[in-house]
């Protein structure tokens, strides 16, 4: 998932990183510059106490993925979600800029969705292709690699603000606990009720494109250690000005009682409809995770669903959707999904992936990491090459176009994908039967890229050692250490010994793929568990 937003607090105990956490410090860094790029202008994505609305990209970021079942704080809505962090935000506050370059550098990670808790009113993207703001081409871009875009519907009781208004993007509307719209002139038994001459935000946004709504008052999620808040997180009001007393006047505001009031609490509570996408965009995840094949119009087809199925009016959208009712009717009959293969010839790295825009993300060559000493603004990671049957139940192609001369398009010309297996989208088969996670993990050399799959009963728990970086989870499988199931094939993996100088190169498929793997000089086969051939 990528969270566009003020960037995170680094070292928060429920946000923690690489193989401790779900934040994955290898897709995230600061895109805070002057021009449009797609990589990270700094691996720098620490949100600072100092920063325009400190707090607000940790707390968004909390709600979606926060560690789970770990005896602290809170629980993400995604519970193994892995967590692209842009930060885009600086003391001037949020430009265009800034915007555009974090969807561009996010969807070539190849992340499914991307949270965008924040807007500014009067926007729009009609008008000329050619004369299109930088936003509105980063926002097509998206949606031609079939990426979720979540934003907030805005907080101050009028239409829809942009994003949210684009009929691309799903807009998310606020709820407050009386199973009403947020509305803070409002007293509730938790909250009190917001004066009517305030500067501050004071209810959900409404529109024709309102999608659905989530929790946006009085949410608690991750915060700095005892930072005070005398207002809300609140979100930016514009593209180019800093926000200050507009948003954070205490004179204009009603004092909000935070849990970070007690010594050593790293909780806090904030209201808004910045609260509300990240809920909707872990349902998202969750969505995409149990049926990676599911298109943008089917994810938003499963939420109107949970929901109630019609849709209600412009301040609600379709109502409430409930999560477990999402993923449950998002679940496939056998709970299977092609493992996407795919090679790169100059590395001699094979990479898989369950979801289409990771896929699609490899082949136009801009997932990290790039060769040490590779620099993406002058020049490509590595272009992929699907390798195995061909997926029947996917488009043969995403329509991405390239954003740089370097970055090759998606296309049917290079780019059908292609699986070996089929794995399990869920942590148990459809008899209840527990199984082990695929982890993904890669590092770079100075001459080559490397990645490596494994299987362990979870990722942190891999023997893979620790220069690897944990990329994520695709898919499951029968545990090795398991009674083979009828119809099932061995997963192995097999590896290359380097030449001379080089390093190690791993290879995934069946065990009847063993002879053929050999031929290509691939020995030592280990069994990572069980699945289903494609």
């Amino acid at each position: 998932m990528g969270v566009a937003d003020n960037g995170i607090y680094r070292g928060h105990p429920d946000l923690l990183e690489d193989r401790t956490g779900n934040v994955r410090t290898h897709l995230s860094g600061e895109w805070n510059t002057s021009t449009v790029v797609t990589s990270p202008t700094s691996g720098n994505f620490d949100e600072g106490q100092n920063s325009t609305a400190v707090g607000h990209g940790t707390h968004v970021a909390g709600i979606i993925g926060a560690t789970t079942n770990n005896g602290v704080g809170v629980a993400g809505t995604c519970q193994r979600c892995s967590l692209a962090v842009a930060k885009i935000s600086s003391s001037a506050g949020l430009s265009q800029t800034n915007f555009a370059s974090a969807i561009f550098g996010l969807v070539g990670r190849g992340v499914q969705a991307i949270n965008l808790s924040f807007g500014v009113a009067a926007q729009s993207c009609g008008g000329s292709p050619a004369a299109l703001p930088a936003y509105c081409t980063a926002i097509q871009y998206a949606a031609d690699r079939d990426v979720v875009l979540v934003a907030a519907a805005g907080n101050n009781s009028t239409n829809l603000q942009f994003p949210a208004s684009d009929s691309r993007v799903f807009s998310i509307g606020g709820y407050q606990s009386d199973l009403q719209p947020w509305n803070q002139l409002t007293a509730l038994p938790s909250s009190p009720k917001r004066p009517a001459n305030s500067t501050c935000e004071i209810g959900t946004n409404f529109g024709r494109n309102q999608l659905v709504v989530a929790p946006a008052r009085d949410i608690l999620s991750s915060m700095y250690l005892d930072r005070q808040w005398n207002t809300r997180c609140g979100s930016v009001s514009s593209f180019t000005i800093n926000p200050g007393a507009l948003q954070f006047d205490p004179n204009a505001d009603v004092v909000q009682s935070i849990l970070a009031a007690a010594s050593g609490n790293l909780y806090g509570i904030c209201t808004g409809t910045s609260m509300g996408a990240p809920h909707i965009t872990g349902i998202v995840g969750l969505i995409r995770s149990t049926d990676p094949l599911l298109t943008t119009a089917q994810v938003k087809s499963k939420l109107q669903a949970a929901a109630g199925g019609s849709f209600q009016n412009s301040i609600v959208g379709y109502g409430l959707p409930n999560a477990a009712t999402a993923v449950n009717n998002s679940i496939p009959t056998q709970r299977l999904t092609p493992l996407f293969a795919m090679w790169e010839y100059q590395s001699d790295d094979y990479v898989y992936t369950v979801f289409p825009q990771t896929g699609g993300a490899f082949n136009s060559g801009t997932v990290p990491p790039a060769r040490v000493g590779t620099i993406y603004s002058t020049g490509p990671y590595l272009f992929y090459t699907a390798l195995g049957n061909t997926v029947a139940q996917f488009p043969n192609y995403f329509l991405g176009q390239a954003r740089t001369s370097f970055e090759r398009p998606i296309g049917p010309n290079n780019y059908v994908p292609r699986a070996r297996l089929k794995v399990f989208t869920t942590q148990r088969d459809q008899n209840g039967t527990a199984l082990w996670p695929i982890c993904r993990f890669s590092r770079a050399t100075t001459t080559a890229v490397r990645h490596i799959m494994d299987t362990a009963a979870s990722c942190q728990q891999s023997s893979v050692p620790s220069f690897f970086m944990l990329d994520g989870i695709e898919g499951y499988v029968y545990p090795p250490n398991s009674a083979q199931p009828s119809g099932t094939v061995a997963v192995i993996r097999m590896e290359k010994l380097p030449p001379p100088g080089g390093t190690y190169t791993w290879i995934l498929g069946a065990q009847s793929d063993q002879t053929s793997f050999q031929s290509l000089g691939f020995v030592n086969p280990v069994v990572l568990g069980y699945a289903y051939l494609n």
